[in-house]
């Protein structure tokens, strides 16, 4: 059942034009969301960008400043049209896999305060 889940997500993920990246190690404690376009990278699985360190010039697109408020981070895949309870039942059956895989834990929504951007350049 996990693993039908798991190709689900991916074959969502696949099907979308955008990416959502986390930046971590920013000075702030702002969390940044930064949306990429699939069509501009110049690798697609985007192991380049992985445990890299980055300089990103970019336009901000949505500034969460409250606590209450939240980027969602899956707005533009199918899985961002179901309800949480439905997506929290998703995301616990990936629980009993723990045990035998290392599973990040699922990130679903960056939690104010945070910024959105969409890049125009990404420097090494």
């Amino acid at each position: 059942f996990a693993l039908r889940i798991l190709e689900g997500i991916a074959k969502s993920i696949r099907e979308s034009r955008t990416i959502d990246l986390l930046a971590s190690g920013l000075q702030s404690q702002i969390r940044g969301v930064i949306t990429i376009e699939q069509e501009f990278l110049s690798d697609p699985s985007m192991a380049d960008l992985i445990d890299g360190r980055f300089r990103i010039v970019g336009k901000i697109s949505r500034v969460v400043s409250e606590q209450g408020q939240s980027i969602n981070l899956l707005r533009n895949s199918s899985l961002g049209k179901f309800n949480k309870q439905l997506l929290d039942q998703m995301l616990s059956a990936f629980e009993h896999l723990r045990a035998h895989i290392e599973i990040p834990d699922a990130e679903t929504k960056v939690s104010g305060p945070a910024i959105q951007m969409i890049p125009i350049a990404i420097y090494a």
